[in-house]
C-alpha cells in the first residue's frame, strides 16, 4: 500500500489521495448510502401513532449507521501500511470515520483531521501534497 494517504470524506463518497515515492494514485470509494432523511412529523403532525414514528426512525436510523460503519471500514482498508494518514471533510464524516479507527498502531499515523469544503481532484492532490510536504510531482 501507500506510504502516506488522505482521504476527502463525506457520507456520500470518499475519495482517497495515496503516495508512494512522490507518485499519487486518486481512486474513490461510494458510500452508496441515501441521503439521511429525517421524518418532517411530530407532536404536530396529526399522527396517532407517534410512538410507532420513534421506533421506525430509530430503525431507520441504526440501519443508516450500520451501512455507514461499512462504508468506514471499506476506507479504513485503504489506511494499512501507511506512515501518514490525513482526513478532510465538509460535514460529520470525517469525525465519525476518525472515531471508527480504533488501532492504536493506525491512530498514531493521523496526522490531521480538518474541515474542507468540496475540492475537485487537482484541488485535492495538492491539498495532500501540502499536508505531506511534498514537491510538487512532475509529469
Amino acid at each position: 500500500m501507500a506510504s502516506k494517504i488522505g482521504v476527502w470524506i463525506d457520507h456520500r463518497k470518499a475519495i482517497l489521495v495515496s503516495f508512494n515515492d512522490g507518485v499519487e494514485v486518486v481512486h474513490e470509494i461510494d458510500s452508496d448510502a441515501e441521503k439521511h432523511v429525517r421524518d418532517a412529523g411530530g407532536s404536530g403532525s396529526g399522527s396517532s401513532h407517534g410512538s410507532q414514528d420513534v421506533v421506525a426512525g430509530d430503525k431507520r436510523d441504526r440501519k443508516f449507521m450500520n451501512h455507514l460503519n461499512t462504508y468506514y471500514d471499506q476506507v479504513i482498508q485503504q489506511f494499512e501500511h501507511t506512515e501518514g494518514i490525513v482526513i478532510i471533510g465538509p460535514g460529520e464524516a470525517k469525525g465519525e470515520l476518525d472515531k471508527r479507527i480504533t488501532s492504536k498502531e493506525m491512530r498514531k499515523h493521523i496526522l490531521l483531521v480538518e474541515t474542507a469544503d468540496k475540492m475537485t481532484t487537482p484541488q485535492l492532490v495538492a491539498k495532500m501534497r501540502s499536508c505531506f510536504e511534498l514537491a510538487d510531482h512532475v509529469a
